[in-house]
């Protein structure tokens, strides 16, 4: 038997509160710092994450332990060399990571 339930509007990154929900939702762990950061689809390569990263740590001092990037694969890729490009992408974010000594977690 499937019992469907109503869960209403559910939030989302778009929300102009989104920072504030998710703070308000980690309770009393420590108040952490949080950036949310939407590139156009396709278009973020591995040395334009590099670079952003570098942005913040430069201008803003924020270094962060743990990225979740919402799907690799929506990075820029050749379409023409598409399974090469996906590799060398996974490749190259694990490099990012253990370079910057902070936490990946993607699909």
């Amino acid at each position: 038997m499937i019992v469907y339930k109503d869960i209403g509007e559910r939030p989302n990154l778009k929300d102009h509160t989104i920072k504030d929900q998710l703070i308000k939702k980690l309770g009393k762990l420590r108040k952490p710092q949080l950036i949310i950061k939407e590139f156009p689809t396709g278009q973020l390569t591995t040395r334009g994450l590099q670079a952003y990263l570098s942005n913040l740590e430069t201008f803003y001092n924020f270094v962060p332990d743990l990225l979740l990037l919402d799907h690799a694969d929506n990075m820029y890729l050749d379409p023409e060399r598409i399974r090469i490009d996906i590799g060398r992408t996974f490749k190259d974010l694990r490099g990012i990571a253990v370079d910057r000594y902070m936490a990946m977690v993607t699909v």
